[in-house]
């Protein structure tokens, strides 16, 4: 037996001749159900090839040596700008006295009772806290017990709304990124992202004696672009900090933070929403901003749901797939018509 006859006895797809294959309406409805259905899923399929997603993920953050830009934009409805000052201290000592008196911040009068607080304002990246408070800050140089004469304040309070208060990287980190391109580009993913929840925060209180604590969590948050490096969309490099090998110029830093807040009375007494627990006496009434920096970044990293491969091999058996649920409802179909057909005839 030759080799040509025995491939002949393992041919799994047997034909048939032209003049016995029988074509039916109903066949042809369903060859054109199944043509549309094919041209549904191949649009649908070349769309999620095109669809860029973010992918989030978690790594050491090693760029803790790094400065933050924080941007305030407060309004004191009833607060004169000679009686408030900002003061910074962070855990490793250092102490900023009076920033609002400076170029990067500044107060300005909103009325003879009010005024708004504008400005940027540099902190180590470290566990601190910024304040608001009235009188003019002081250290003590003996005791170090950092303090405010009050001894003026009297009929004001600290009523507030935050318009803006926002965490960024100082600018030396972004001198090798076109950063107004790239913001552009993550504009979208960065709206869905990032978190400010203290903006457009409004208290209203109308208590002199009020101190106002917000405690946040300072989350450094990075965005990647691998849409622009992935020519063959294979899988790149992951360097030691969670940055892809090739979007060294495609990314940009960001941070983003959570916050939770409180209020007390400086005279101490029960809580008014929990009546169970009691605040004690003393401190400074103001606002005040308790930071925390987290030890983790978070790499968010804009890709495209799937590469060639995958594309090709999801068209290819999502096409098998419809192509067999057809056949099989062509010989339903085929079946039920001649089982009718021949009910008819007897």
């Amino acid at each position: 037996m030759s080799f040509a006859q025995k491939l002949l006895k393992i041919d799994a797809f047997t034909k048939t001749k032209d003049d016995v294959r029988i074509k039916t309406r109903s066949g042809g409805l369903i060859t054109l159900m199944l043509i549309l259905t094919s041209l549904i899923l191949i649009v649908n399929e070349w769309k999620m090839f095109n669809t860029i997603q973010v992918i989030p993920s978690l790594v050491v953050d090693r760029d803790r040596n790094k400065r933050m830009n924080m941007f305030v934009d407060i309004d004191f409805l009833n607060m004169p700008c000679d009686s408030l000052y900002l003061d910074v201290m962070d855990e490793s000592g250092e102490i900023q006295l009076d920033l609002t008196g400076t170029d990067n911040c500044e107060k300005i009068p909103l009325s003879d009772t009010s005024c708004k607080v504008k400005g940027n304002i540099y902190l180590n990246r470290l566990q601190g806290h910024f304040h608001f408070a009235p009188g003019k800050p002081f250290q003590n140089p003996v005791t170090g017990q950092h303090s405010h004469d009050i001894q003026n304040y009297n009929n004001q309070d600290f009523d507030h709304k935050i318009n803006k208060i926002t965490f960024e990287y100082d600018q030396d980190l972004m001198k090798n990124n076109d950063n107004k391109l790239i913001q552009s580009f993550f504009e979208e993913s960065i709206n869905q992202v990032i978190s400010e929840p203290l903006t457009g925060t409004e208290v209203l209180d109308k208590n002199a004696f009020n101190q106002y604590s917000y405690f946040l969590k300072i989350v450094p948050t990075r965005f990647e672009d691998l849409t622009k490096v992935e020519p063959n969309r294979h899988k790149k490099e992951l360097l030691l900090d969670g940055t892809s090998s090739d979007s060294r110029n495609n990314k940009l830093e960001k941070i983003q933070y959570t916050a939770t807040t409180h209020s007390k009375s400086i005279h101490g007494g029960k809580d008014e929403d929990h009546p169970n627990t009691i605040h004690q006496r003393g401190g400074i009434p103001g606002i005040y901003f308790i930071f925390d920096i987290s030890s983790l970044k978070i790499i968010n990293k804009l890709q495209y749901r799937m590469n060639w491969y995958g594309f090709i091999l999801n068209l290819l058996s999502s096409l098998g797939g419809i192509f067999a649920l057809y056949t099989v409802l062509d010989k339903v179909a085929y079946k039920t018509v001649n089982y009718y057909r021949s009910k008819k005839d007897q």
